[in-house]
């Protein structure tokens, strides 16, 4: 059966496992902890809500790709910027190529830059609404 749990594990797995992401979180942004997290380039999976439908659930994320630029030069932050892009077409390309394999359509991403420039120097794109929809098996039996 695919459910929340399932639908998240499989996102989580799929982060902790590109060669580009040297730590995955979850939760809350607010909880996000730099003093504890960091491992950078960094993944950060929020979930926003469920959509429950006759047939279907829809799962709602937002998914984070960070990454601090060490010398914070204007190149060096174009570059982060630019990796956690890719990560972000990566992981978008994932999802609607292995869609089968989680029994889900997911709607069109759209990502959002990402920069803090006061506090930690965060460079990164955020995927901000991405949507997975699963039947729901036990009003499909």
């Amino acid at each position: 059966m695919s459910r929340f749990s399932d639908v998240t594990h499989t996102i989580l797995n799929w982060l902790e496992g590109h060669s580009e992401i040297n730590e995955v979180s979850f939760g809350d942004s607010n909880e996000i902890d730099l003093s504890t997290h960091t491992n950078f380039p960094l993944c950060h999976v929020i979930p926003l809500g469920t959509v429950y439908g006759g047939a279907t659930n829809t799962y709602n994320y937002q998914i984070l790709f960070m990454d601090q630029p060490h010398d914070n030069t204007t190149e060096e932050r174009i570059e982060v910027l630019g990796m956690m892009d890719e990560v972000a077409t990566d992981f978008a390309r994932y999802r609607y190529d292995q869609k089968d394999y989680v029994r889900a359509s997911i709607g069109s991403l759209s990502g959002d830059s990402i920069y803090d420039e006061k506090i930690n120097r965060l460079y990164g794109q955020s995927l901000g609404n991405v949507s997975i929809t699963v039947p729901n098996i036990q009003n499909c039996e």
